[in-house]
């Protein structure tokens, strides 16, 4: 006889779930311990805890924005006022930080991928500029901004927008004309039009219109508005209909070329980070 299928209740392993919830608090543990912590700027963002061999022991845009993200969804779920508290310390940490990092001088701007962990940008070597990192950084900023409007907080959400020299506009205007740029991958290593650059890009585009809407800067909403659309025909010849995927990197003009298939896991990133603002 045919199997009957299982009910997603019995197909549940206790083990696992128990399992999951140990992980969960480790990892919450372990992410708070690199934000912020001894020895560095409030609102820093390690990115691991390693100083030598290698050495980790940066801020870097990107990735900070992808850890805030996660803080942000756990400052609007939080009903516990203590805790909700201490993520909200933390956002407006980060929040300042990230002003401190758009002010100081660096090779490519807004672009440069990684930092002191006192706010310096690193000299060095290196692949720059790397493009998701503003339009993430934007990104987790406007979802803090969205509860701050939900919350009443009005003033608070006008405080992070910023203007184009400081806060989230100043990483809105970057994108919007940078999009066109190639840059480097989320691996710092190709020097290309990236798909997952110009995923966190459009996102970054359509929630700034959305947010300059809400706070009365209608052009500047139109503005974006365009560059996403501009961004979606970008994101449209990536699709190889020959091979029936999408291709991680066209127009390659430096860095390393040794991904010929075209294949990356980059592409599953875009798909997993890039959230629409009501999904968030």
């Amino acid at each position: 006889p045919a199997l009957e299928p299982r009910s997603p209740k019995a197909a549940r392993d206790p083990g696992l779930e128990a399992w999951l919830a140990r992980e969960r608090g480790v990892a919450l543990a372990r992410m708070r311990a690199n934000i912020s912590p001894a020895g560095a700027a409030p609102g820093s963002v390690a990115a691991s805890p390693s100083r030598e061999e290698p050495n980790y022991w940066y801020h870097w845009r990107r990735d900070a924005a992808l850890t805030m993200q996660e803080v942000v969804g756990l400052y609007t779920r939080e009903k516990d006022a203590a805790k909700k508290a201490d993520y909200l310390a933390m956002l407006r940490d980060y929040a300042s930080f990230a002003r401190k990092t758009q002010a100081a001088p660096s090779r490519s701007g807004l672009g440069e991928p990684k930092y002191e962990m006192d706010g310096r940008a690193f000299d060095g070597p290196w692949g720059r500029p790397q493009d998701d990192g503003p339009a993430e950084e934007a990104s987790t900023l406007i979802g803090l901004a969205a509860e701050f409007i939900k919350e009443g907080r009005i003033d608070l959400a006008r405080e992070l927008y910023g203007d184009a020299n400081g806060g989230i506009k100043a990483g809105l205007e970057y994108v919007s004309h940078r999009w066109r740029n190639t840059s480097f991958d989320v691996w710092e290593e190709v020097k290309a039009r990236h798909f997952d650059t110009a995923m966190a890009q459009r996102f970054s585009m359509l929630e700034g219109a959305w947010l300059a809407r809400k706070l009365g800067d209608p052009g500047a909403a139109e503005w974006y508005e365009g560059q996403a659309r501009g961004i979606e025909a970008q994101l449209a010849r990536h699709w190889d209909p020959a091979r029936g995927y999408l291709v991680t990197a066209l127009d390659r003009d430096e860095g390393l070329d040794y991904k010929a298939s075209g294949l990356d896991a980059a592409v599953i990133l875009a798909a997993i980070h890039r959230r629409p603002l009501d999904e968030q």
